[in-house]
């Protein structure tokens, strides 16, 4: 991830991670298997893509593997998956 992306002004809970947007604003999001409760990032168990888009970013597919583990794929034409998809750049 770029410098220009990396998160200046904001507090990062553990098991989060937080993206800068060109304009400046920042937004942090739990990683995945963790869940926002409280401003902090509890594990979350049963996770499935009907759940926040599984965790992954809101333009990203979410995708169950057969292990159920949360796949996240972004879909946008020269998107890449940060965070394995929790933000797409």
């Amino acid at each position: 991830m770029s410098s220009e992306h990396t998160c200046i002004d904001t507090n990062v809970p553990d098991n989060a991670a937080c993206y800068r947007y060109l304009d400046g604003t920042e937004e942090w999001r739990c990683l995945l298997t963790f869940k926002e409760e409280g401003g902090k990032c509890v594990p979350a168990s049963n996770v499935t893509c009907k759940d926040n888009n599984g965790g992954c970013a809101p333009e990203a597919e979410c995708k169950m593997t057969d292990s159920n583990k949360i796949v996240c794929k972004c879909t946008k034409e020269g998107s890449e998956p940060l965070f394995e998809g929790v933000f797409c750049s």
